[in-house]
C-alpha cells in the first residue's frame, strides 16, 4: 500500500485536474478498474475524473454507468485554458522546429486545434525572448568557427547552454549542402554535444552515440539528439575537435555508403 500513498502524494502536487483514462473503447472491466481507482484516490484526498477517447459501444458498458452511478467524460470535452493551450502550442513549435522537423499528422491536428484556443500573444512574447544579448554574441563567435566537411557541419561553441547548442545546430542545417550538423561545447564538467540530421541516411541519435561511444552517453530522435562526455572520461592525447570530427565523419561516411543502392550484378 505504500506505493499507492506515494502516488497519491505525487498527484496532490498536480497543477491541474487528475484524469483516469482506460483504452479508447472502454469495456466493463476497464470501466470497473477506472471506477475502483477513482474511489481509491478519492479516499486518499485526490479527486479524479474518468475520461475516454472514442465511444462506449457495448450495451452492458452503458448500463454499468447508470447502474453504478459512474460518470465518464469524453476526452474531447476537456478543453485547456488559453495559457495552457499556448504552452502546448509553443512546445509543438519548438520540438518540430516550427513544424519542419519530425512532424506527425497528430502534431498538425493538435496544432490547429490548440491554435484556436491559445493566447497567441504569449507565444509572440516567447518568440521575442528566445535569445539574450550574450547568446547573440556566442552565436557570432560560433558561426565564425563553422567548418564543413562534405555534407557535415561542425560547430564548436564556447560553453553554450543546451538551447543555444540546439538552436545553432538548426541554423547550420539551413546552409546549402549541409545535411548533418554536430555542435559541441566544452564545459567545466565535460563536453556537451548536439546533433542534427535532415537526411534519412543519417540518424542523429545513432550519430551522437557513435561520437561518445566508450566515453559518454547520448540519444534522441532521428533528426535531433544530444550527448555528454564527463571531463574525467575525455579521450587522452587527442583534442576534442579531432576526436569529434574523426568519429563523426567515419559514421556519416559509413551511413551514406549503406544507404546507396546496390547495383545489380551483370550476368550477361
Amino acid at each position: 500500500m505504500a506505493r499507492i500513498h506515494d502516488l497519491a502524494a505525487l498527484l496532490k502536487e498536480a497543477p491541474d485536474e487528475v484524469f483516469i483514462q482506460p483504452h479508447n473503447v472502454p469495456d466493463p472491466d476497464a470501466i470497473a478498474s477506472c471506477f475502483g481507482l477513482q474511489q481509491l484516490l478519492g479516499a486518499l484526498g485526490v479527486p479524479a475524473q474518468i475520461i475516454y477517447e472514442d465511444e462506449i459501444e457495448k450495451a452492458n458498458s452503458l448500463a454499468m454507468l447508470n447502474t453504478f452511478g459512474i460518470t465518464m467524460r469524453h476526452s474531447a470535452e476537456v478543453t485547456p485554458e488559453r495559457n495552457v493551450a499556448a504552452a502546448l502550442l509553443y512546445g509543438i513549435f519548438m520540438d518540430t522546429s516550427d513544424l519542419t522537423r519530425g512532424t506527425s499528422p497528430l502534431d498538425i491536428d493538435m496544432f490547429y486545434w490548440l491554435y484556436s484556443l491559445a493566447d497567441i500573444s504569449l507565444i509572440t512574447q516567447l518568440k521575442g525572448s528566445e535569445l539574450s544579448l550574450d547568446d547573440l554574441k556566442d552565436y557570432a563567435r560560433a558561426f565564425e568557427s563553422v567548418e564543413v566537411y562534405d555534407q557535415i557541419g561542425f560547430l564548436p561553441l564556447e560553453n553554450g547552454n543546451d538551447s543555444l547548442l540546439g538552436a545553432a545546430s538548426d541554423i547550420v542545417t539551413s546552409v546549402a549542402g549541409v545535411n548533418v550538423v554536430v555542435s559541441y561545447a566544452i564545459r567545466e564538467g565535460g563536453v556537451k554535444y548536439s546533433t542534427r540530421s535532415i537526411t534519412p541516411a543519417v540518424n542523429a541519435a545513432d550519430l551522437v552515440r557513435a561520437i561518445v561511444d566508450g566515453h559518454g552517453v547520448g540519444g534522441g530522435h532521428d533528426g535531433m539528439a544530444g550527448g555528454f562526455i564527463k571531463r574525467e572520461r575525455l579521450p587522452a592525447g587527442r583534442s576534442i575537435d579531432t576526436f569529434t570530427r574523426v568519429r563523426a565523419v567515419q559514421f556519416v561516411d559509413d551511413a551514406f555508403a549503406r544507404s546507396e543502392p546496390v547495383e545489380a550484378a551483370d550476368h550477361a
